[in-house]
């Protein structure tokens, strides 16, 4: 879609991949999921050294030193990058609720610290089979707290994550749950039996109907208005 084709009125979905894979690897999903004249971003992460896997040169967002350890510092530094493409949506003109942010895998870890320090409200960010990086800089606090003021607290917020997943545990995905649970108003989490590392039709239909949702309730706000 060329720029001047864009409707910056309208929806908008940023979706980052998993190690190892590329934006281009979800396009079909991502064109299932939205409605009709949804703008994708799909970038693909450059070619790194991962630790995980022996060193092993692959797309990744940031290091993965082993399945419980990240480097915080890459970490924070493509959350600059996911910042930098949700501001030029809004410096073009596309009102911040109208984007919803997402991601498999690793790309989901990012896309949650991304969404969860971003200063504007956004429309929704969904986590399939993720975690949550740097999870002591958000502490189970009593309200009101600083970490209930941050911008997106009442952002709706799926979490869908394989009952069989070998590569992010379960007891991962419902520590990420206990954490999120503590501060976030609008947060869904769906353990999907049967399911490993991987994103099924249930979950690709469950996505599908959490992106409607968001866009119909805007709709029926933009109307009222």
């Amino acid at each position: 879609m060329k720029m001047a084709d864009v409707n910056y009125d309208g929806f908008c979905v940023i979706f980052f991949h998993g190690v190892g894979g590329s934006g281009d690897g979800w396009r079909d999903f991502l064109h299932r999921v939205v409605p009709k004249g949804t703008h994708l971003i799909y970038p693909t992460a450059q070619k790194y050294p991962v630790t995980l896997y022996g060193g092993r040169t692959m797309n990744s967002w940031f290091n993965l030193i082993d399945r419980n350890t990240t480097d915080v510092y890459e970490l924070k530094t493509c959350t600059n990058f996911v910042h930098h493409l949700i501001n030029e949506e809004i410096k073009r003109g596309r009102n911040p609720e109208n984007i919803v942010v997402g991601g498999f895998s690793q790309g989901a870890a990012l896309a949650l610290y991304a969404v969860m320090t971003f200063d504007k409200k956004l429309g929704g960010l969904f986590i399939l089979s993720g975690w949550q990086p740097v999870d002591w800089e958000f502490p189970p606090s009593v309200y009101p707290s600083p970490l209930h003021a941050i911008p997106n607290i009442t952002t709706p917020v799926l979490h869908c994550h394989g009952q069989l997943d070998c590569q992010i545990r379960l007891e991962t995905a419902y520590h990420c749950k206990r954490s999120l649970e503590n501060f976030l108003v609008n947060y869904q989490f769906k353990e999907v039996p049967d399911v490993g590392h991987e994103v099924n039709d249930e979950m690709e239909h469950d996505v599908t109907m959490f992106i409607s949702k968001i866009v119909k309730e805007k709709e029926i706000m933009k109307k009222s208005t």
